[in-house]
This record gives C-alpha cells, structure tokens and sequence, in this order.
C-alpha cells in the first residue's frame, strides 16, 4: 500500500528569508517572476510545472 506523501507549507520565517533573498537579488527575482507568469500563462499547475511537465495544448500556435 503507498502512503500518500505530505507537503509541508513553509512557515512564515521561512518565507520571509525567501522573499528577502529574492528581493535583494534582481536576477533571480527575474527568474521568479517568469516562472509565475509563465504558470499563470498556461493551464499547469505548479506541481506540473516544477516537475517538467509541459501541456502542448496550452502553448501559442505560430501563425
């Protein structure tokens, strides 16, 4: 029988630090920033995102 896997949510310290690392480095808030658009872009979910997974019905069409 497979247990199912539990996520834990980052605490609020936790995300406070991420979001100061992220704030004081211009490159990687860049990187953050399309990663967000680019998920609100498309039909995946964050976990589909983040493990590579790509819909094909949801990307643009060449004309």
């Amino acid at each position: 029988m497979k247990k199912d896997v539990v996520r834990k949510a980052k605490t609020g310290d936790d995300l406070e630090i991420l979001s100061e690392i992220i704030k004081n480095d211009p490159w990687l808030l860049e990187k953050v920033m399309t990663k967000i658009r680019y998920i609100r872009s498309t039909n995946l979910g964050v976990l589909d995102s983040m493990a590579g997974k790509t819909d094909t019905s949801a990307k643009p069409k060449n004309k």
